[in-house]
């Protein structure tokens, strides 16, 4: 009998705490769900959905100048479309909705913020941006239909930049499409036509504005942009010193019969005010001067095997500089095969600069490469 009470006593208390014990078990366990839920950056929250993607983009590439191998092969991270990774979130609420993008690029192997922007979307009406993020420009000369990944890009001089400069990668050097820089940026839905228009207004005063074009006709697909640009040039590592101001404006336009898979593109550039390179990634100015330059493209990209699409191109592009005796120009060829099922493109590319400069006349580069996206 005596037993039978101690375990009663002491059963009593066990199972009043064990009661309790397991009432706010669940309810802590519930809030401690939701909690997990909504910080679980892989699969986002119950009302933030995101997504996580980018490419690897490596490369061979090798130069020649005027006959002379005086560049060694090196492995590089082509900058013409630098390796990356992204997050994009979104919410919606009815025709609302509103969301982030945050994208790191590896271009040379340095880890550097690419975009870090939130936007708020109004269907039917366009999305508003703020943040470091893409200007109304960026792209405007790059316009393009052909879906397969290309290893060069038609306005700039890489990568002969990196045969001048000896940077790691391609020496990426762009003079007249926009860049990503902190901005409020307006673009609009899709307007009647196929028009998108877009404006913003950056950080240090900065203004730019474009205007869009896509549409499809008889089997052959079309695309075409123009922007303009107003800015601040400055010198040296940041907070740089403002020196003066550059205007832009130029745009491109593709075109590709589908049937055929062959396609015409174009892009013509000019800049006025004083221009600037940069070397190892600080922007130096250059001359108060003009530039003018205009490039094509000539290809066929189209799915002839299982592998998925090939592509071929030759190229061809001009650089002018006012008041001055080097006017660049560029022959190229290039190749590009898609393994959709490893989610990859492979490319070739070559190209032979025309300088007309004392002691490097011609200048050959061939860099071929994987990019692989996720």
């Amino acid at each position: 009998m005596k037993l039978k009470l101690m375990a009663a006593a002491l059963l009593i208390p066990w199972t009043a705490q064990a009661a309790d014990l397991g009432g706010n078990c669940c309810a802590d366990l519930e809030e401690r769900v939701a909690e997990l839920e909504a910080t679980v950056a892989r699969k986002g929250n119950r009302k933030m959905s995101l997504e996580v993607s980018g490419h690897i983009n490596q490369a061979i590439f090798t130069s020649d100048i005027d006959g002379a191998n005086l560049d060694k092969v090196r492995i590089i991270d082509n900058d013409n479309s630098e390796s990356r990774f992204r997050f994009k979130g979104e919410a919606r609420q009815g025709s609302w909705a509103a969301g982030f993008l945050m994208e790191f690029g590896l271009g040379g192997y340095d880890l550097d913020v690419r975009h870090q922007a939130v936007y708020l979307k109004l269907k039917d009406f366009g999305t508003l941006w703020l943040g470091k993020t893409s200007e109304s420009t960026d792209g405007v000369t790059e316009i393009s239909v052909v879906d397969i990944y290309r290893g060069s890009t038609l306005l700039n001089l890489s990568p002969l930049m990196s045969v001048v400069t000896g940077e790691t990668g391609l020496g990426y050097v762009e003079m007249f499409d926009g860049g990503r820089t902190n901005t409020v940026t307006f673009r609009s839905a899709s307007l009647p036509g196929g028009f998108q228009f877009s404006g913003s207004w950056n950080e240090g005063e900065d203004y730019s504005v474009a205007l869009r074009w896509a549409q499809e006709f008889q089997g052959v697909r079309l695309a075409a942009g123009i922007g303009y640009r107003d800015e601040q040039v400055c010198s040296g590592p940041s907070p740089c010193i403002k020196i003066g101001d550059r205007t832009f404006w130029g745009g491109s336009g593709s075109a590709m019969h589908v049937a055929t898979g062959i396609y015409l593109e174009g892009a013509y550039g000019n800049s006025d005010g004083i221009q600037e390179l940069t070397f190892a990634g600080i922007p130096f100015p250059v001359a108060d001067t003009k530039l003018e330059a205009y490039a094509g493209r000539l290809g066929f990209a189209k799915k002839i095997s299982a592998y998925g699409k090939t592509g071929v191109y030759g190229e061809f592009g001009q650089l002018k500089i006012k008041d001055a005796d080097i006017d660049p120009r560029y022959y190229g060829l290039g190749f590009s095969q898609e393994v959709t099922g490893a989610a990859a493109t492979l490319y070739l590319n070559w190209r032979q600069y025309d300088l007309d400069v004392t002691g490097m006349d011609d200048v050959n580069t061939f860099y071929g490469g994987v990019l692989i996206r996720f």
